[in-house]
């Protein structure tokens, strides 16, 4: 029992993960380097949708850990790029040669294409936090997934699009094409950090509850002592927390499942806020769970 609350403890305190910091990063980068624009190949031959029936998966983490590392190199590699388009298109407007513009062209198809790599590993390792988050109900998994593999597939499909450009008239109606998908994929992510964090938040909840339940029935057969009225009201108290959670992670749930609701920046660290707060309740339910064993 013991155990379990300490491991129920560690998982609290590690409620900051990376997915948090990758929705910041690509929002920067999405905003930052006029990066989200997108439209599909006509002639271009459409991958297939890759979601299968999502009811039970192994863990993923070695996946995810591998996908994480990933999406950081390039997400270096496309700053160092995109750095380099900047500077070669100032020098092209400053100089306007031949030589300046071709550098210009080249340099801007290079940070375009690397800008499409990233936000490729981005939504794939979104789409396998989601597939491993026990929280969340399959059905809205299954959904939030397809979404997942649509954006890949479109992302995709962009930088056949990029490959094909041969000038930069081409090139900058691709970037402009990009803008309408790229605002779609941003709520995208702010969606899917919604429902990642109540995911974790409900599995969380699942846990300490369950604790709770345990250390309720094996207390329920003990010989009746002094300490009885303590353990009672040590249990309501625990309750009365825990269905104040429940009630928070209902009104929590409402907003995710409305996907107008969280689409912008502001929506979304408004959302991770009552997250905080449902996190905090949670952890004193757990300190409380843990007083209770020692009566």
């Amino acid at each position: 029992m013991k155990q379990q609350l300490l491991l129920a403890s560690k998982h609290l305190k590690l409620r900051a993960n990376g997915i948090t910091i990758l929705v910041c990063l690509l929002v920067n980068v999405l905003i930052g380097s006029s990066l989200f624009h997108v439209s599909p190949l006509a002639s271009a031959q459409e991958p297939t949708l890759i979601s299968p029936e999502i009811v039970v998966q192994a863990p993923l983490t070695v996946e995810i850990n591998a996908l994480r590392l990933k999406y950081r190199q390039e997400l270096e590699k496309y700053r160092d790029i995109d750095r380099q388009s900047k500077i070669a298109n100032e020098q092209y407007r400053q100089i306007n040669t031949l030589q300046s513009l071709e550098l210009a062209v080249t340099t801007l198809q290079r940070a375009l294409l690397s800008r499409g790599k990233v936000l490729e590993l981005y939504f794939t390792l979104l789409r396998f936090e989601v597939i491993n988050t026990t929280g969340i109900e399959d059905a809205a998994k299954q959904q939030l997934v397809e979404k997942l593999d649509r954006a890949v597939i479109d992302i995709s499909l962009n930088q056949a699009e990029i490959n094909l450009a041969t000038d930069r008239n081409r090139l900058d109606q691709v970037v402009a094409e990009f803008t309408p998908l790229g605002r779609t994929w941003e709520s995208l992510a702010y969606e899917s950090q919604a429902a990642l964090t109540l995911g974790r938040l409900q599995s969380m909840f699942d846990q300490v509850s369950a604790i709770k339940n345990e250390l309720e029935q094996s207390t329920a057969t003990e010989v009746v002592t002094l300490k009885q009225g303590a353990r009672d009201r040590a249990f309501a108290e625990t309750e009365t927390s825990l269905i104040s959670v429940n009630t928070q992670l209902a009104e929590m749930l409402v907003s995710v499942q409305n996907t107008e609701q969280i689409t912008s920046r502001n929506s979304l660290t408004y959302f991770l806020q009552q997250a905080d707060r449902v996190y905090s309740q949670l952890a004193q339910s757990i300190t409380f769970l843990e007083e209770l064993t020692k009566l």
